[in-house]
């Protein structure tokens, strides 16, 4: 789910809460790289970096695995709901 907003050049912005930037954003937090969550996700490494970028989002399957080993829940992975856990 992407939301868009129009710059003030006129061009679509992609809004920054979607899963690509939580991905990203838990994965810099955590210090997991791309491959890791490529294994648990059991999918190439480049489907990561596709995520990642928002061009596509996982499976519900991935998106359990992914949120296990970032320690997040898939609600807030997903949507944004839910408040990551804090260290």
């Amino acid at each position: 789910q992407q939301h868009f907003t129009c710059s003030p050049g006129g061009h679509a912005v992609v809004h920054p809460e979607t899963f690509g930037r939580r991905l990203r954003d838990a994965m810099r937090e955590r210090r997991i790289g791309n491959e890791a969550v490529a294994a648990a996700a059991r999918v190439h490494v480049k489907t990561v970096s596709h995520w990642r970028s928002d061009r596509y989002v996982p499976e519900e399957p991935a998106i359990l695995a992914i949120a296990s080993l970032l320690s997040v829940s898939p609600a807030w992975l997903r949507y944004g709901d839910d408040l990551p856990p804090t260290d």
